[in-house]
């Protein structure tokens, strides 16, 4: 655990718990304001984005490594060939990155595939084109792992695929 900073009190331990990522290590200050508070995105958006920052989303793998759902299939909803980890789901499998390398595009930006997600997140901050456009920027991020999230559920708990076409539309009109 993250010691807090200061005498110990039950404040300092509440905030360093909250900073604390499942891996034990401490959440990036510039990630935590930067990306995920940036008031353009609704609340709940924002709380998403904190929790997979901190490694703390739902996903396949951290579900079964709970012991949430033994019976759980752990394959990627999106491909069914990987188990379905934040790295995964969010970066590595091939639908998810067409959608980053889509969205990317339309900024004329040139992306390189990181070993992780933690990874990808710091690349990302500091590709901003301009520092006028850092807002849109931060939205587009959270807007782009959001509808990933979003059509990960909608494909589980609807059994409704969602083509990363769609998908990226659907990021166009969140950031739009």
């Amino acid at each position: 655990m993250i010691r807090p900073p200061g005498p110990l009190s039950l404040m300092g331990c509440f905030l360093a718990a909250l900073f604390e990522n499942v891996d034990g290590t401490s959440m990036d200050n510039q990630c935590n304001t930067t990306l995920i508070w940036n008031r353009f995105c609704p609340p709940n958006v924002e709380v998403f984005v904190w929790n997979l920052l901190k490694g703390r989303t739902l996903v396949k793998e951290v579900m079964r490594r709970f012991g949430m759902d033994a019976s759980l299939n752990p394959n990627c909803t999106f491909c069914n060939s990987f188990t379905e980890t934040i790295d995964h789901i969010f970066l590595h499998c091939q639908w998810s990155w067409n959608i980053w390398k889509s969205c990317m595009s339309w900024w004329d930006v040139r992306y390189c595939n990181n070993n992780s997600f933690k990874e990808w997140t710091k690349w990302w901050l500091g590709l901003c084109p301009a520092v006028s456009s850092k807002k849109v920027w931060c939205i587009l991020f959270s807007a782009i792992v959001w509808t990933i999230w979003d059509s990960r559920n909608q494909a589980i708990f609807t059994n409704k695929r969602i083509s990363f076409e769609s998908a990226s539309d659907m990021i166009k009109f969140r950031v739009g």
